[in-house]
C-alpha cells in the first residue's frame, strides 16, 4: 500500500482506520451478492453481463449503484443495463501487459491455466520457451518459477490493464470521487 492506501480485509475495521487517517478516499469490495457493511457516498457495480445485473439480488446492487462497469460485455448489454437506470454505464476489458521484455521463444501462462497445477506442469515439461510470460498467482511462484528456475528460464510477471471500450472510466470514478 502507498501512504495514503489503507488495506484491510475487514470493511468495518478498514473504515475506523480510514477515519483516523483521512484519506482523499476508501475502496471497499464486495464479493459476488455481498455488500460491504460499511456507509458510502458511492457504489461502482463491475459485472461480466446485463443478465447478471438483472438477476436476482443483484438487481438491487445495480439499483444502489452510482456507475456500472461491464467486464467483456457487448454493446446490447449496456443499454440494457442503461434502459434500466440512468447511471454511467462503462464497457471495459482486461488486457494482459507484460511488465519486462522477453528474451526468445515466450509461453504465457494466465488464470485459466494456472488454475491446474497438474496440467500446468505437464505444458510447461513439454514446452520449447524460453521465457514464461505469467500471471502472478499462487501456481506461478509454486508451479512455473520454481520450472523456470530448475531449467534456466526467464519469468517475466504480467499484469491485467483495464481497458474502457466504451465511455471515461477514469472521469467517471473522478466524478464519484
Amino acid at each position: 500500500p502507498g501512504p495514503k492506501q489503507v488495506r484491510s480485509t475487514k470493511p468495518v475495521e478498514g473504515a475506523r482506520l480510514a477515519a483516523v487517517r483521512s484519506p482523499d478516499a476508501v475502496v471497499f469490495d464486495g464479493s459476488g451478492a455481498a455488500l460491504p457493511p460499511v456507509a458510502t457516498s458511492a457504489r461502482v457495480l463491475v459485472t461480466s453481463s446485463a443478465e447478471d445485473a438483472l438477476s436476482f439480488l443483484n438487481l438491487y446492487r445495480l439499483l444502489i449503484s452510482d456507475a456500472v462497469i461491464l467486464m467483456h460485455a457487448p454493446a446490447e448489454d449496456a443499454a440494457r443495463l442503461r434502459a434500466v437506470v440512468e447511471i454511467p454505464v462503462l464497457r471495459c476489458e482486461l488486457r494482459l501487459r507484460r511488465t519486462a521484455p522477453t528474451e526468445g521463444r515466450a509461453a504465457v501462462f494466465t488464470a485459466k491455466e494456472l488454475s491446474d497445477r497438474v496440467a500446468l506442469q505437464a505444458m510447461l515439461d513439454s514446452s520449447d520457451a524460453d521465457t514464461y510470460v505469467v500471471e502472478l498467482k499462487a501456481a506461478a511462484i509454486d508451479v512455473v518459477a520454481e520450472h523456470a528456475a530448475a531449467t534456466g528460464k526467464q519469468v517475466v510477471l504480467a499484469t491485467n490493464d483495464v481497458v474502457c471500450v466504451e465511455g471515461d472510466l477514469d472521469a467517471t470514478i473522478l466524478a464519484l470521487v
